[in-house]
């Protein structure tokens, strides 16, 4: 029985033999020639157009024929013509979201190359990868989101500010600080404090400008990113806020907050500093409110 086992994979196999028994495995093995034509494919995955057409083949097709998803199908192809260009692979992971279904697809692939060296064609493999893709993705929007407000957090922040680029410019920075918090926490229990805290926002979600960035950074501590926004807009947007946010109340408590401005007009200021100045103001005008009380 060894001898006959033997012989079978000693002997040339062909593209449909080998077909046949990588077939068995989950993942979706394939060739393809060095102008991205599939030679084979073990799997039809359900994204690919006509494939349930009598006498339907993969071969000899590109991404770009075959696939419902362009973007993925040009980006498959540019793929493959760096492979062939320097003679490296690469592995990434594309989204489709197909038929209200969303799916992550990992893709690895290598170049084949002759004897000589040359690239004559590429290996690759499809692994489904949805599962963990989407625990990993709500890993990663958990550690950006603050669980009680489901506002972003500071992490958040940090990575929206370095994204902004001239074109955001001027932006304005509000950092705010619920009022009396602490005395909220002591007459009515820390329960009612979160629901302070909640409420809180909720209103700037509500009452500030549609792409206003809003985010939770401490305790009862709040940042206001507001883009192409001057100092004396953000003045204003902040007193309009201001007075419908003083229209509610927690446990008969009428809410109250204080908030300080600073404004970088290019992106060759520093938005830290920027964000320390606001902060500062907002001190600032919290002690001349306390002073007067």
């Amino acid at each position: 029985m060894s001898g006959v086992s033997g012989k079978y994979f000693s002997d040339s196999m062909t593209f449909e033999e080998m077909e046949n028994i990588l077939r068995l495995l989950p993942a979706n093995i394939y060739l393809k020639d060095a102008e991205g034509r599939y030679i084979f494919c073990t799997q039809y995955w359900r994204h690919l157009r006509d494939r349930d057409k009598p006498g339907w083949s993969i071969r000899g097709k590109t991404d770009v024929e075959i696939r419902e998803d362009k973007e993925n199908a040009m980006l498959a192809m540019e793929k493959d013509r760096e492979i062939i260009r320097s003679g490296r692979g690469c592995r990434y992971v594309i989204e489709i979201f197909q038929n209200g279904v969303q799916e992550f697809l990992e893709i690895v692939k290598e170049p084949v190359k002759d004897s000589s060296g040359n690239v004559v064609g590429i290996v690759g493999l499809i692994n489904d990868v949805t599962e963990s893709e989407k625990i990993k993705r709500k890993l990663s929007r958990l550690a950006m989101t603050d669980s009680l407000t489901g506002l972003g957090n500071r992490n958040s922040l940090m990575r929206d500010l370095e994204r902004l680029t001239e074109d955001s410019m001027p932006v304005s920075i509000v950092s705010a600080d619920c009022d009396g918090l602490q005395m909220v926490n002591d007459t009515y229990g820390r329960a009612t404090g979160d629901e302070y805290i909640r409420m809180t926002a909720m209103v700037m979600e509500l009452a500030l400008p549609e792409d206003t960035m809003v985010y939770r950074v401490g305790g009862d501590e709040f940042i206001i990113v507001l883009v192409n926004t001057d100092e004396n807009e953000a003045k204003e947007i902040m007193r309009i806020f201001k007075e419908q946010y003083d229209q509610y109340r927690v446990k008969n408590q009428p809410l109250s907050i204080s908030y300080g401005i600073s404004t970088a007009v290019s992106v060759r200021d520093d938005l830290r500093r920027v964000l320390e100045k606001a902060d500062l103001d907002m001190c600032q005008r919290k002690q001349r409110r306390r002073s007067v009380l």
